[in-house]
């Protein structure tokens, strides 16, 4: 757990430059800064206290990303200066650090932000980024501390918010009728929290050679063909998914493994922590494939067993190749028990 924890974004570092203007300051101003950053890193160690002493129903998560730029503010779907009529153009003409806030109205258009910048939307129900091109992912993020809040994103038969980076912060949006609701490769330190994520052709959220990310709050729900919540895949490791709601999954609410067609050892996920989260109305709970030294407690699991009339045999939880995992606590009903868990992985 310890290494988890420490592995969460979290503050880095005060840079040389800053401390070299601390030192030209006013005594007063030194004062004023020094109290200002007692206050900033007491917060962390207290978020940071709360997580390692298991307090998990109390979970939060610090929205400050900590970005060094001019911190100017551009308006999207608005009147006057520093307004756009797209959000693409905003990012373009964006600096590191500034924010770019979009004002209720529908945007055709697909977007890459490659820079850190804050993209806030004035209501998530009615600023809609509606995917252009149906083929393409709808905003790809290929800058570090980027953060994304506040949106409905829909139409894509790919993903609807792809990660290439890190240290991110995407919540409280609305991702709809695509592919993919959030895809992370080679992503790591991100948060993805307080999403809706729905109606999903594949998966609601997906991890490839992505690590430390902590994945919480989200309300995850497939179209019943779907085919799980949350895949944890290939070289994944030390991602923290917690107290989530995964419903309506063809197949599993939670996958855990490698691809079919990678049985690598070194591609395995691994010490992956799976916590409090509600699995229920999917055919299986949580899918376990060459993977191995992962930790899946606290969770209720409900299965659907809507393929039982078809021969299926619906489980809790299920181990196919890799290592023992740590399982303990789980809350299981309907057509499934904690005893057939255990015999399986056994």
């Amino acid at each position: 757990m310890e290494t988890l924890i420490r592995n969460i974004p979290a503050i880095k570092n005060i840079k040389k430059s800053e401390l070299l203007y601390m030192n030209n300051l006013s005594v007063k101003s030194k004062k004023m800064l020094s109290k200002t950053l007692f206050i900033y890193f007491v917060t962390f160690a207290c978020l940071i206290g709360n997580l390692s002493n298991g307090d998990h129903n109390d979970l939060t998560i610090n929205d400050g990303i900590s970005i060094v730029g001019n911190n100017d503010t551009l308006y999207v779907g608005g009147e006057g200066p520093n307004n756009y009529s797209k959000i693409q153009d905003a990012v373009d003409n964006a600096s590191d650090g500034d924010t770019i806030f979009v004002y209720s109205g529908i945007y055709r258009e697909n977007i890459v932000i490659n820079k850190s910048v804050f993209l806030i939307g004035e209501d998530k129900n009615t600023t809609m980024i509606v995917g252009k091109e149906g083929l393409k992912t709808i905003i790809n993020i290929t800058a570090n501390k980027v953060k994304i809040k506040g949106f409905t994103i829909t139409n894509s038969d790919k993903a609807g918010i792809a990660l290439y980076s890190n240290k991110n912060n995407i919540s409280k949006n609305i991702i709809t009728n695509t592919g993919i609701g959030v895809c992370l490769y080679h992503a790591k330190n991100n948060a993805i929290y307080e999403n809706i994520i729905q109606s999903y052709k594949n998966y609601g959220i997906w991890l490839k050679y992505s690590s430390n990310n902590l994945i919480s709050k989200n309300n995850i729900v497939g179209n019943n063909k779907s085919v799980a919540g949350i895949v944890i895949g290939d070289g994944s490791k030390e991602n923290v998914v917690r107290l989530n709601t995964i419903s309506n999954n063809g197949a599993h609410g939670i996958h855990i493994g490698v691809s079919f067609f990678n049985h690598s050892y070194n591609s395995y996920p691994e010490r992956n922590l799976i916590s409090e989260n509600k699995i229920i109305n999917n055919n299986d709970g949580i899918f376990l494939v060459y993977t191995h030294n992962n930790t899946i407690e606290k969770n209720i699991i409900s299965i659907a067993g809507h393929l039982m009339e078809s021969g299926w045999m619906a489980l809790a939880i299920i181990l196919s190749g890799g290592t023992i995992s740590h399982i303990m606590q789980e809350m299981v009903s309907e057509w499934a028990t904690f005893t057939d868990s255990v015999e399986k992985i056994l």
